[in-house]
C-alpha cells in the first residue's frame, strides 16, 4: 500500500517553505542595515584629514550677530591656529545646507554642528609623598612666654611647650616675649632668645649618642650656647673610664648666620644678629655679633678664614665680604647681664661613685654690679 499526498497539501507545504525563506532573508537584510547604520553613526562626519585632532562626537553652535565661519573656527579652536583653513572646509562640508550662497554668509540663529575635541585621558594622580621620618635633636627644657613654635616644610607648625621634642630640620621660632631653652641629645643647651629663628639643619649622632657633626642656621634674633654640662664625679675612682667633657671631646658644630659661619668649640658663647629693620642700633653695629666667655670659636666668611676668638672676645661681622672686627663695646648687647657676671655651676643631688653629675649653669651678677 503506498502513501498518497494530496496536491493541495503539497502546494501548502511549498508555500510555507517560500515564506520562511523570505522572512529569513528580510531579517538578515534588516540586521545588515542596522549594522551599517551603527557604523555610519559611529564614524565621524568631519573629514579626519582636515580636522587635526581626535574627535569626540560633535556639538551644536548657534550663530550670533557678526559671526562668520572664520570667526567661529578661531573662537572655538584657538589652539589649532595652523589648521583653521582645513577646519573651515570640514565644517562647511558637513553644514553646507545652513549656508546662504557662500561659506561666509550665515543667518543669525542658524545651528551648526562642530567637531568636539576629545579630552586626553588624565594622568593618574600620584599618591602623596609621606613626610620624611623625624629624627630627634633634643627637647625643650624651659620656656618663657607662650609664643614658641617648631616650623618645618613638610608638616604644620607645632606649638612648643616644656618637654616638647625638637627634631632635625625644625626651625625654632620665638616671639617678642618668648625664649626657649633646648637640650640637645648630647646634653648641650641652646637658649633661643626672643624674636629669633634657629634651624637645626643636621645632626649626625654616633652609636654612643655623641654628636659628630651638626649644622645650625640663625636667621633672626640670637642664641646662647652652653655646652659644658657634664661634670666628673669627684668621688669616682680615677682609673674608672668616664665620658669625656667638652674640652676633651670637641665636636664639629657649625652655626651659619647671614654674614658668617661660626665653628663652635666653645663651651659658652652667644651670637646676636643686628639686621635692619628689626635691630634698632646704629648702622655701625649691624651684622652678626659673637661673644665668647669660655672655650673657643672660629669665625669665617668670604673675607676671612677661621678667626679664632679667646674667652672675653666680642667680634662683629658686618657682612659676608668684610673681615670680623673686635668690638668689646658690644659685650652687653650680645651677652646681656652675663657680661657683668660670672658662670655658676650647680649640681643637684649628692655625689655617687662612678657616676657623672648633670649640672646646670647660670650666670650671676656680682653683688656690687649695677
Amino acid at each position: 500500500m503506498t502513501d498518497h499526498v494530496c496536491p493541495d497539501s503539497k502546494r501548502a507545504l511549498m508555500t510555507q517553505k517560500r515564506l520562511t525563506r523570505g522572512m529569513t532573508m528580510r531579517a538578515l537584510a534588516w540586521l545588515l542595515l542596522g549594522l551599517t547604520s551603527s557604523l555610519a553613526i559611529a564614524a565621524p562626519r568631519f573629514d579626519p584629514q582636515l580636522v587635526p585632532f581626535e574627535q569626540a562626537g560633535e556639538y551644536d553652535y548657534t550663530v550670533r550677530p557678526g559671526d562668520s565661519l572664520g570667526s567661529i573656527v578661531m573662537q572655538q579652536y584657538p589652539d589649532q591656529r595652523g589648521h583653521w583653513q582645513d577646519m573651515m572646509r570640514a565644517i562647511f562640508t558637513v553644514n553646507r545646507e545652513q549656508f546662504v550662497g557662500t561659506e561666509h554668509r550665515l543667518p543669525v540663529g542658524t545651528t551648526l554642528a562642530l567637531p568636539a575635541v576629545a579630552q586626553p585621558t588624565p594622568a593618574p594622580v600620584p599618591a602623596p609623598t609621606p613626610p620624611a621620618p623625624l629624627y630627634t635633636a633634643g627637647s625643650v627644657v624651659s620656656l618663657e612666654g607662650t609664643d614658641a613654635q617648631a616650623l618645618r616644610n613638610d608638616r604644620p607648625a607645632r606649638a612648643l611647650d616644656r618637654g616638647a621634642a625638637v627634631h632635625v630640620e625644625d626651625t625654632i621660632a620665638t616671639g617678642e616675649d618668648s625664649q626657649a631653652v633646648v637640650r640637645l641629645v648630647d646634653g648641650r643647651l641652646l637658649v633661643v632668645r626672643e624674636s629669633s629663628e634657629l634651624t637645626i639643619n643636621s645632626l649626625d649622632v654616633d652609636a654612643r649618642g655623641n654628636v659628630r657633626k651638626s649644622l645650625l642656621t640663625l636667621a633672626r634674633g640670637g642664641l646662647r650656647w652652653v655646652s659644658n654640662l657634664i661634670q666628673r664625679d669627684p668621688t669616682a675612682d680615677p682609673d674608672e673610664a668616664q665620658p669625656a667633657n667638652d674640652a676633651e671631646a670637641p665636636t664639629n658644630y657649625q652655626l651659619r648666620t647671614p654674614t658668617s659661619v661660626i665653628g663652635i668649640r666653645g663651651t659658652d658663647f652667644a651670637a646676636q644678629l643686628c639686621l635692619p629693620p628689626s635691630c634698632q642700633r646704629p648702622p655701625s653695629d649691624e651684622g652678626t655679633v659673637v661673644g665668647l666667655l669660655d672655650g673657643a670659636v672660629g669665625l669665617s666668611n668670604d673675607a676671612a678664614a677661621n678667626v679664632e676668638l679667646a674667652p672675653g672676645d666680642v667680634f662683629l661681622v658686618s657682612d659676608p665680604t668684610t673681615p670680623p672686627v673686635s668690638r668689646p663695646d658690644l659685650a652687653a648687647f650680645v651677652f646681656g647681664d652675663a657680661a657683668q657676671g660670672k658662670m655658676v655651676t650647680r649640681c643637684i643631688g649628692s655625689p655617687t661613685k662612678q657616676r657623672l653629675h648633670r649640672c646646670s649653669q647660670t650666670y650671676e651678677r656680682p653683688a656690687d654690679a649695677p
